[in-house]
């Protein structure tokens, strides 16, 4: 995290809000091998669910993508019983999209 204690200190400020209640959504992009892994350990060893996706490129990549990897990875968490309560009336529209 050298010269990224602002971004980590941020983080952490979502991270304890959250945990109070107020939820939130901090998506990180930035190139692999400067910096995600602290601030998402530190995110799960507060029981916070992390979702990574990656985008892909090429004649085949969608637009949708990274979302679908992110869907995924959330719902990964959950028996087939629980998807369903909480994807609910749009499940035909998530489907849709994997």
């Amino acid at each position: 995290m050298i010269g990224r204690q602002r971004e980590f200190h941020l983080l952490e400020n979502l991270l304890e809000r959250a945990l109070a209640g107020n939820g939130s959504v901090a998506l990180v992009a930035i190139v692999a091998g400067v910096g995600r892994t602290r601030p998402t350990a530190l995110a799960t060893s507060r029981g916070v669910s992390i979702a990574w996706g990656g985008q892909t490129e090429g004649p085949s990549a969608r637009v949708s993508g990274i979302w679908v990897q992110l869907t995924e990875s959330l719902l990964s968490e959950y028996s087939p019983v629980e998807r369903q309560a909480i994807i609910g009336p749009g499940e035909t529209l998530l489907s849709q999209l994997f």
